[in-house]
């Protein structure tokens, strides 16, 4: 299945150390291990890798919903930045709002490793027939 390699596959998902930790009935739970690469000057987690892990973790709720060759493209994503976070793992738990024929909208909700909730999105996404698609293309 495509999808559950994406994250292996991806040198971009790699890079920030993203991990999914469960993807499926429109639900999804993806990890961002803490790394210093992550900080930004204040030294709390920076808002695009926030950014990635909410695209991330809303898209692989969605793609718990669709046939493994699909391919997703992120339309529109927009975060609200709740709280600042240091030195901890970070879990999205992603949850497909709705699934149509062309278009997908997911909402991700960002956690850290005490339960503090640092950042929510709402995404929307264009369905793609992935045929022939090695990986996920974004």
């Amino acid at each position: 299945m495509v999808h559950q390699a994406a994250l292996r596959d991806c040198p971009f998902y790699r890079l920030l150390g993203l991990e999914v930790l469960r993807f499926s009935e429109g639900t999804s739970e993806v990890r961002l291990r803490w790394h210093e690469g992550l900080a930004n000057l204040s030294g709390s987690v920076h808002g695009g890798a926030l950014m990635a892990l909410g695209d991330v973790g809303t898209a692989f709720a969605i793609f718990s919903q669709l046939p493994a060759r699909t391919a997703l493209v992120t339309v529109d994503l927009t975060m609200s930045f709740l709280a600042a976070s240091r030195g901890s793992d970070l879990v999205c738990r992603g949850r497909a709002v709705r699934v149509g024929r062309r278009l997908a909208t997911g909402e991700g909700k960002i956690e850290d490793g005490g339960g503090t909730l640092v950042a929510t999105c709402l995404g929307t996404f264009l369905l793609q027939d992935g045929e022939g698609v090695e990986g996920i293309r974004d």
